[in-house]
């Protein structure tokens, strides 16, 4: 494991992963003993090419914030049928166009990275054969008293991702904000750059908080600070009548593209 992470190794892998290396490597083959992929141009690679859109049915609730960028790195979907079954599902390929390689037509994530580097089998988190790396991502799904589908919902946003996910629930099942407006809400999080450090979301007004929590709790400028926090949430919240008939609620976060539809 030490040799595959070493800086000559990589370097090497890193000179085969462009397109006039790979010429002399054929798909399928094997180079320093991983399998080799021939590397694709991000820039020819369309992943809406063989994607039918439906046609949208009446319901549009969903605010939308024009991206170009979200598309390429993590996903959040929420799902809920005419018979109360429900998905919540996050996909994600890590950074932007993952690990630069197409692979039977689907890119490839580094989600390597999301081991603590250089703790090859020092910590829970370190690189080691047969693992999965440590991950923020939280989909969700919340029944009521009765087992019914309450809320299913999920986010975008690396590590800060658990936060959004509780921030979401706190807001529109306890305390009653609808969908839309619960995951618009000001974001917070533990999940930053070091566990000791809190963020707030920057240019919000949970902002004006900071002063109140540094001399309260005895936070300083370098433990507590604010921060752009784009979280990509999207989620459907359903409400039961007393005759057990259900409405649905749908809703994507506004600091990103997204949308609700209804069929």
């Amino acid at each position: 494991m030490d040799a595959l992470l070493s800086s000559a190794y990589l370097d090497r892998r890193a000179a085969q992963l462009n397109g006039t290396a790979l010429a002399s490597v054929a798909a399928g083959g094997v180079a320093e003993g991983i399998p080799a992929f021939v590397a694709t141009d991000p820039a020819l690679f369309d992943p809406l090419a063989s994607v039918i859109v439906p046609a949208p049915g009446p319901l549009m609730l969903a605010q939308r914030a024009e991206r170009d960028e979200d598309w390429n790195t993590t996903s959040s979907l929420a799902i809920v049928d005419g018979h109360g079954n429900a998905l919540a599902m996050t996909t994600t390929i890590n950074t932007h166009w993952g690990a630069h390689i197409e692979a039977g037509g689907m890119m490839l994530n580094n989600a390597m990275s999301n081991f603590s580097a250089g703790a090859v089998g020092g910590e829970v988190n370190g690189y080691a054969p047969n693992k999965r790396a440590r991950s923020s991502i939280a989909p969700a799904i919340a029944l009521d008293a009765q087992g019914r589908v309450g809320l299913a919902w999920g986010a975008a946003g690396g590590g800060p991702i658990p936060d959004y996910i509780v921030k979401t629930f706190l807001a529109n099942q306890v305390y009653g904000m609808d969908i839309q407006a619960a995951i618009n809400s000001d974001n917070w999080t533990g999940q930053g750059a070091a566990n000791s450090v809190a963020q707030l979301e920057r240019g919000k007004p949970v902002t004006q908080l900071i002063a109140g929590m540094r001399s309260r709790y005895g936070y300083t400028a370098g433990t507590l600070n604010e921060t752009g926090l784009t979280s990509g949430l999207a989620g459907i919240a359903v409400s039961y009548g007393t005759d057990g008939r259900a409405t649905y609620h749908g809703a994507a976060d506004n600091r990103r593209a997204g949308g609700a539809n209804g069929y």
